[in-house]
């Protein structure tokens, strides 16, 4: 019986850093992406430029829209507002009505008290003068000008005067206002994070706006794939759930079309659907770029990589290593039966697997993948891998160099990050399910989910299975830190394999196995100080 599972990121893995990647481009698509967090006169808008950043991340590797063919303003002043949307205009009309266009903000909205106009709100704009901003009006008539054949507006703000965290603007006096909705043009759709007198407010989790974060999320697990009509069903729902939750006040995002639109809900977001997903660094602002880079200037080359980390062992979290990001995810504890259930077959009076037996483990952290090539490069200097590529798993390690690499991952982060032990390893890959102890990791077939073949797989790029975790089957099996020995049937606390041994376990098979050796209980062992081309490991902390 599992008394609980819980993780702390979606199961589709972090939206910041693990991204669908299309290798289709759409060069008749185009995107002006404003991002105001950092006011001149006014309080910033917490995670503007994140949202900002990270939905230019996934234009260019979800949507397959060329980096030439965007323009992210982040703290754009009312110039900078007013030249990048004639530029936009400009390049879509070169098109003749074959461009499809993305329009997204995030920073503040002010209304007009008097006119009840709605205006996005520049850095150098004053919320008690609503004429220091861009009327929506303006935005809207420009935008619905264009020769496009689709336009979508992506709006995270609110116009009723209130600030991210529910505050109101010195603008409107302590009092929610409702901005009146404006007349769309041409071929334009606009999707707002919130209704008339509510607030857009962030998903501090997340570090995100809400609204934001949502639209990621669900192009995330679409790859793209994704119509404008099921994106904002998907986006309202969770939305308005969550902020009741979180904030205890409604936020309902809306959507209103021009009235020569009327098919917008199959409007789809890529035209062809992203095939893989990559783990790449979170997207950072020009202000968080140079921040994070300025420790690289004072070091030597001699000297040890640069580390930053969001580690967080009580949920999770990433560390990154000399610009290679490595995520954690937490895995509640709880009680599970470890071991097959039956016999692999008819003809078999005994099992290595068996006998099946109760488990109670505490909760702990497990790498969401394998350990990068470029992650085993920038610890150790070398790559003793037989298939190479930066982010392909690492392998031909031996179990002896596991740990001299944990030494020194270790010693550079502060931290103590080890090997699973066999009993979390299968814990992690059953998803907490008993139901799952006899099957792949993730579903009871490896297609789709385990890299099988001749050669091995980008780490995270196959589809993730319970927790959110990566290549638990196939791709290449894990050592684990346990000696390999015969099962107890005794119920046990935290196991942690045989005192003694001459051969460590394996978990998980590869590329090279038949799918039977790659079931949650299938169990393999290998001299500790041999290595081979189908076997790595991931990373395990204790909470």
């Amino acid at each position: 019986m599992i008394t609980s599972c819980i993780v702390a990121v979606a199961q589709q893995g972090n939206v910041d850093t693990h991204i669908a990647v299309n290798s289709n481009q759409d060069p008749n698509s185009f995107a002006l992406i404003i991002s105001n967090e950092n006011y001149q006169f006014e309080e910033s808008v917490p995670y503007a430029l994140n949202d900002g950043a990270t939905f230019k991340l996934y234009c260019i590797k979800t949507l397959g829209i060329p980096e030439k063919n965007i323009k992210f303003i982040e703290n754009a002043t009312l110039n900078h507002m007013k030249y990048n949307l004639s530029w936009l205009t400009r390049l879509v009309n070169t098109k003749q009505g074959n461009a499809r266009v993305f329009f997204y903000y995030s920073g503040h909205g002010v209304p007009d008290e008097s006119s009840k106009k709605a205006y996005l709100l520049p850095v150098d704009g004053f919320s008690t003068d609503p004429s220091t901003g861009f009327s929506t009006e303006d935005l809207y008539k420009q935008l619905g000008n264009m020769a496009s054949k689709n336009t979508i507006v992506l709006l995270d703000a609110c116009f009723s005067g209130a600030k991210r965290d529910g505050t109101m603007l010195a603008s409107s006096r302590g009092v929610a206002i409702k901005a009146k909705e404006e007349a769309l043009r041409g071929n334009m759709v606009v999707f707002s994070a919130a209704q008339g007198n509510e607030t857009a407010y962030p998903l501090k989790s997340k570090e995100h706006g809400m609204f934001t974060y949502y639209v990621l999320e669900e192009l995330q697990r679409k790859g793209g794939d994704v119509t404008l009509g099921e994106l904002s069903d998907y986006v309202t729902r969770q939305v308005a759930e969550v902020s009741i939750r979180e904030n205890e006040k409604s936020q309902t995002p809306s959507v209103a079309s021009s009235a020569e639109v009327a098919d917008w809900r199959n409007w789809k977001f890529a035209l062809q659907p992203a095939t893989k997903y990559v783990n790449m660094p979170k997207a950072l602002g020009k202000k968080q770029q140079a921040s994070a880079q300025a420790p690289a200037a004072t070091t030597t080359p001699s000297a040890a990589p640069a580390v930053s980390s969001t580690l967080d062992m009580s949920t999770g979290g990433a560390f990154s290593l000399a610009g290679v990001v490595y995520e954690m995810v937490r895995v509640e504890g709880g009680t599970f039966t470890m071991g097959a259930q039956k016999l692999a077959n008819d003809y078999s009076t005994f099992s290595m697997n068996q006998p099946a037996h109760k488990v109670t483990l505490k909760s702990y952290a497990i790498g969401r993948t394998e350990v990068s090539q470029e992650l085993w490069q920038a610890v150790m200097g070398n790559n003793p891998s037989r298939n190479k590529g930066p982010k392909l798993p690492v392998e031909n390690v031996t179990w002896d160099e596991c740990q001299q690499f944990l030494q020194k991952l270790n010693a550079q982060c502060g931290t103590r990050f080890r090997l699973p032990t066999e009993a979390e390893w299968e814990y992690a890959a059953d998803g907490c399910n008993d139901a799952m102890s006899n099957t792949y990791s993730g579903m009871t077939r490896p297609k789709n989910i385990a890299q099988i073949g001749d050669k091995t797989g980008d780490c995270g790029s196959m589809q993730p299975a319970a927790l959110g975790l990566f290549d638990m089957s196939g791709n290449v099996a894990e050592w684990c830190q346990d000696y390999f020995g015969r099962y107890s049937s005794a119920n046990e606390q935290n196991p942690k394999g045989p005192r003694t041994g001459l051969q460590r376990v394996v978990r998980g098979g590869s590329y090279a196995d038949v799918q039977e050796m790659m079931i949650n209980t299938q169990r393999h062992h290998m001299n500790p100080k041999k290595a081979s081309p189908t076997v790595g490991f991931r990373l395990a902390h204790d909470i």
